[in-house]
């Protein structure tokens, strides 16, 4: 899974640019573009093929098809070479991102193992709350200085494009959307949900139990606290998850 998460709008007949243009764009004033790549980067290798030895029959009427000269030779260790050529900081970034694997490997150790979907989800939220700077409550939200930490990493990284595993300070929408990564990774269902002003939340289905420990017939959607109370889970529609939900 390899995709970007950018909040402005595209405007009509504005040109996309690619990942690796955005990547190769000097450092400006917008917000960073956050990537998402849970692929293990395996480097790209050319299988050279082996220099054939000529029969003898084409040894005896001098065939040169099958011969490799020199100067061909010569080509094919050059187009080898190019393919080897180490990758720049930048594009290794974009292709691996060894931080977001460490947390993958740590969701499917340690929450899988579980037996309570509800515990599982709980788990999860705190992973990640504890990967992005642990719980905020709302009347220090405006302390969290997460501003100057995506502005620290783009400066480091000469680049806009930040990949998600590197951030460890996110608000909402960084911690819903590796919440949601996680969580598909280990195949655990659960939505990410954007709402105005660049909110996002992580919605999650779980039939609960009433007081006679019987599951109930009916499913109910709750919203996971990555922020404030990790691994809370608020019934939508409550004011608890409104007030989750908006400014």
């Amino acid at each position: 899974m390899h995709f970007s998460l950018c909040f402005s709008q595209a405007c009509l007949g504005q040109t996309i640019l690619t990942l690796e243009e955005l990547s190769k764009q000097p450092v400006n004033q917008r917000r960073a573009i956050i990537v998402v790549n849970t692929a293990t980067d395996h480097r790209e290798t050319v299988d050279m093929p082996e220099e054939r030895q000529p029969s003898r029959s084409e040894s005896e009427i001098g065939s040169k098809r099958g011969q490799i000269t020199p100067r061909k030779k010569k080509e094919k260790d050059k187009q080898y070479d190019e393919v080897q050529e180490p990758r720049t900081e930048k594009q290794q970034s974009l292709t691996e991102d060894v931080s977001l694997q460490m947390l993958i490997k740590e969701a499917r150790d340690s929450i899988l193992p579980l037996k309570d979907e509800q515990e599982q989800y709980a788990a999860l939220a705190r992973l990640v709350s504890e990967a992005m700077g642990g719980a905020v409550a709302i009347e220090k939200l405006h302390q969290f200085q997460w501003v100057l930490h995506h502005s620290e990493l783009r400066f480091q990284l000469k680049s806009n494009v930040i990949p998600i595993g590197l951030i460890s300070k996110g608000i909402y929408c960084h911690r819903a959307l590796l919440f949601k990564c996680l969580a598909d990774c280990i195949e655990m269902s659960c939505t990410l949900v954007r709402g105005e002003y660049n909110r996002t939340w992580n919605e999650v289905v779980l039939f609960r139990e009433n007081s006679n420990n019987q599951r109930s017939p009916q499913p109910q959607r709750y919203i996971v606290d990555l922020m404030h109370q990790p691994g809370t889970l608020l019934a939508v529609d409550t004011p608890a998850a409104l007030q989750y939900q908006t400014i």
